[in-house]
């Protein structure tokens, strides 16, 4: 678990949502197994977007960069 993500929810307050929008797979990746380590081993937050949230077609089609952008969320447990 690398990125700042862990430290970011560490310090949350409860109840704190905390989102990452990654723009390649690996970074996709990442961030997954990051949020599910904080569920899953910490306890310290809950994961809020069991698949990450991609932008629609009419949205893609007025911002172009947006077609591989994706973004999973979680949120911070007492």
């Amino acid at each position: 678990m690398w990125l700042g993500l862990p430290q970011a929810a560490s310090l949350l307050v409860p109840g704190g949502r905390l989102a990452a929008i990654s723009f390649h797979s690996l970074e996709d990746r990442i961030v997954k197994h990051t949020l599910r380590a904080l569920q899953q081993r910490d306890g310290l937050a809950q994961v809020l977007t069991k698949k990450p949230l991609v932008a629609t077609d009419e949205e893609v089609d007025r911002n172009p960069r947006a077609r591989s952008a994706k973004l999973r969320a979680a949120e911070r447990m007492a």
